[in-house]
């Protein structure tokens, strides 16, 4: 025991208080993170002292100390996860990630090199994705079963898909108050590919479940980009765990269905293909990408220009380039003809010379320092370290200066734009930029000596941990309420049901989904059309509409509970 070196020893108490912190707290009645007084104090700071005291023999009594190293970085980093869960604070995660930094720095990793069979690797994948489609979508699944799940984003696509059910065509009503096509909105045929699935199972939770497949689904480009860098699968199954724990695709699933979601395994495929210089998979891809909306061409540019510098087939990258820059020009100029526009209002900051992306150009080339002005701003800045410390700070980590024209959509997409949702692990504009990201890592890490990439790699995968804890735990909230809110849900099953099929409805924006089979259905926030009947949501303060204006003779009520759902029938109509 008293031979080990000082440093193990000394390693070894931080270790015991580490320990016994936890412990302290564990028991505390109010958590982690908030302080109590003691009318014991003294004794309690005895019994601390002890408990370090006996911790501390007993670790030194351990011999391998390869294994305290082990148990060190997962103890802290399931401790640090715990804290951030029970308090969602991102400013103390990315605290508690700098001290996760700090027991790494001065944890000897040489010896820490997990031997992972290649059969025990696939299972563990396996088991990451499998894990990940079930919590995301059983956990969006309650959001829809009880009711919870806006129009925006979630009932437009239940409308949406309902009409190409049975239509074909992407017809919506309560997207913009009238019956149009989402197409008109977004063009995202790429929804065509999930619609075989949901004329066999037609429900919004369906919906759901495809969305989690189709983003864990990027691990398997995922896994074939690491093995033509020759990664150990030690390291593959710490990319793995990264890719499925990047707490904004959990994140962006729980802000309900959107096509941004196809982006995180399409432009891993298509960078795998442009790896492989296989032009045709290269071409598929692309198209795949434009398909998913009219802003997918910035990561087809942006990848096809970093190959365009660094593979041989320079000119199929060209090409590709070249397209990608034209069909942004043409389907922006189609939506703005035909459509409903581009939303150029997300870059309002940037629009002083005009309202097109050339005005953004002007402002990027006149006048830098405004821009770096709206870049680094705090909420901007917490952005970047949120994204940058589950990849160990990776991405950063290159000599190699064609690699930064990979961030191009991450600076485009996130942190160009004035609108928060731009910028946050809580909304799905992380998909494709952050997907990119994790690529840049791998390839970085590919690089690197092995002395200093093997601290990285493991820095990134405990800060995954903290930080997918931080940001999704409090998703998982509807798991819990779900029992609790039977009655309520069931009532309001009851008075959905009580609404004919053939009847148009204006519904409170959490009930739109539910209507997402009539013909007609609008979002009594918003609306500004009559409707056959009105469900109003009761369970929240509405500054939209008050329900009595529905209580007087113009309206029949059908079903009503001043707490929970009023059903009105509109008898002027």
């Amino acid at each position: 025991m008293f031979a080990k070196p000082v440093a193990d020893k000394i390693y070894n108490l931080i270790l015991s208080w580490i320990i016994v912190s936890a412990l302290f707290f564990i028991n505390s009645r109010r958590g982690f993170v908030d302080l109590q007084a003691d009318r014991y104090a003294a004794l309690v700071i005895l019994v601390a002292i002890a408990a370090v005291i006996l911790i501390w023999l007993l670790i030194n009594m351990i011999e391998s100390q390869r294994n305290i190293r082990l148990f060190m970085i997962g103890f802290s980093t399931v401790y640090a996860a715990a804290a951030v869960a029970l308090d969602s604070d991102e400013l103390l995660a990315l605290g508690l990630c700098a001290v996760m930094g700090i027991i790494i720095l001065i944890t000897d990793t040489k010896d820490i090199q997990p031997e992972i069979g290649k059969k025990s690797f696939r299972n563990t994948a396996l088991v990451l994705s499998l894990l990940f489609i079930a919590v995301v979508s059983c956990n969006s699944s309650l959001i829809i079963i009880n009711h919870w799940a806006p129009n925006f984003d979630f009932g437009i696509f239940s409308q949406m898909f309902h009409y190409m059910k049975e239509t074909g065509i992407p017809f919506t009503t309560c997207e913009r108050d009238m019956l149009l096509s989402h197409f008109a909105v977004h063009m995202s045929p790429i929804y065509y590919v999930l619609l075989p699935f949901y004329c066999l199972f037609p429900s919004p939770v369906t919906l759901e479940t495809l969305q989690a497949i189709v983003v864990v689904s990027g691990v398997i480009p995922l896994i074939l980009i690491m093995k033509r860098h020759s990664l150990g699968r030690g390291s593959m199954m710490l990319f793995t765990l990264m890719y499925v724990l990047f707490p904004g695709f959990a994140g962006g699933c729980f802000d309900h269905l959107h096509e941004n979601c196809f982006l995180a395994p399409l432009v891993l495929w298509l960078i795998y293909f442009s790896e492989k210089e296989l032009w045709y998979g290269q071409a598929i891809f692309a198209i795949l990408t434009f398909a998913v909306k009219e802003d997918a061409a910035i990561y087809v540019a942006a990848i096809s220009l970093f190959f365009l510098f660094t593979r041989k087939n320079r000119l199929v990258n060209l090409i590709i380039f070249v397209v990608s820059v034209l069909y942004f020009a043409c389907i922006t100029h189609y939506l703005t003809i035909n459509g409903d526009g581009v939303q150029m209002w997300r870059y309002g900051d940037l629009l002083i010379n005009g309202d097109g992306p050339l005005s953004i150009l002007v402002t990027v080339i006149t006048n830098p320092i405004y821009v770096l002005k709206q870049i680094f701003v705090a909420g901007k800045l917490k952005f970047i370290f949120m994204t940058l410390l589950p990849m160990g700070f990776l991405p950063l980590i290159t000599k190699d200066f064609r690699r930064p024209i990979l961030m191009i959509p991450l600076l485009l997409v996130n942190l160009l734009p004035s609108i928060e949702y731009q910028y946050s692990m809580h909304y799905h504009y992380c998909f494709g930029s952050c997907a990119m990201l994790i690529y840049m890592a791998i390839i970085n890490y590919a690089d690197l000596p092995q002395v200093h990439r093997k601290k990285l790699l493991i820095y990134g995968a405990c800060c995954s941990i903290i930080m997918c804890s931080c940001v999704n735990y409090g998703d998982f909230k509807y798991f819990k309420f779900f029992n609790s809110s039977t009655e309520t849900r069931e009532e309001i099953d009851y008075a959905v049901s009580q609404v004919p099929k053939d009847a148009s409805v204006a519904a409170g924006t959490y009930f739109v989904a539910d209507f997402a089979d009539h013909e007609t259905v609008y979002d009594l926030d918003s609306t500004e059309n009559e409707a056959d009947y009105y469900v109003l949501d009761l369970r929240f303060d509405e500054d939209d509409y008050d329900v009595n204006d529905f209580l007087n003779d113009n309206y029949g009520v059908i079903y009503y509970n001043p707490d929970v759902v009023g059903v009105f029938k509109n008898l002027r109509k």
